[in-house]
């Protein structure tokens, strides 16, 4: 079974910057029965997320999600045994290529803090030349090196976003309509070009265009006008 998935168009993008890329899409908020996303910065984005995009359309792609899902809370040692096993498979098939992890995927997970099953370490501490990366709604994330955090913004969380940016050095994501020049006076740039955040100079507001259902949010998650 895999758990990692690199066949992701937005991923697909990084192939281009030499970058292999393998993302863990666990089942988003509470969509499984398990929580995967702190129930508060779920309150604007549950019913928009990234889930339906895509192939999240069909049923089977659900299915999975939630198998890996029940995966993580039921059988961590299987769990932890093929994300280490699909780490070193894209580390020895990389053909040239560096490798990055994006754990995160649907999901907001403090991964930095979840031991890999028989360690005392984080999967970012077992594998320090790693480079790791996720977007998160969740302030104040203290990270290892090699883990790369890009605060999102929602429809309230502007505050915090500002703190982010200022206290802890993290660019930005907000979803919108139309790409501004600036936002908050900071540059954007174009968040859709490639997912490999780490790569952005800061500070940066990375511009996302609306996806799945996101295209019909009427809550402000999705800044702009139409």
């Amino acid at each position: 079974m895999q758990i990692l998935t690199v066949d992701n168009p937005k991923f697909n993008l990084n192939l281009a910057l030499r970058y292999l890329t393998a993302g863990l899409s666990l089942s988003p908020a509470d969509s499984s029965g398990r929580s995967v996303c702190p129930p508060k910065t779920c309150t604007f984005c549950k019913d928009e997320c990234l889930n339906s995009a895509g192939r999240g359309i069909f049923q089977r792609v659900q299915d999975a999600r939630i198998r890996r899902t029940n995966l993580f809370f039921d059988k961590p040692k299987e769990f932890w045994h093929l994300i280490q096993k699909d780490i070193d498979t894209a580390l020895n098939n990389r053909k040239g290529l560096k490798v990055c992890i994006r754990m995160n995927v649907l999901s907001d997970l403090p991964w930095e803090r979840i031991k890999v099953h028989g360690t005392k370490k984080s999967i970012m501490e077992l594998y320090p030349h790693v480079q790791f990366y996720d977007y998160t709604k969740v302030p104040k994330r203290v990270v290892p090196d090699n883990y790369h955090l890009t605060f999102s913004l929602s429809a309230d969380n502007d505050r915090e976003a500002m703190e982010e940016v200022y206290e802890y050095g993290r660019n930005l994501s907000v979803v919108t309509w139309k790409r501004p020049r600036k936002f908050y006076g900071i540059t954007t740039v174009d968040g859709d070009k490639h997912d490999l955040t780490f790569l952005r100079p800061y500070p940066r507001v990375l511009a996302l265009k609306p996806k799945g259902a996101m295209k019909n949010n009427t809550n402000g998650f999705v800044r702009g006008k139409q």
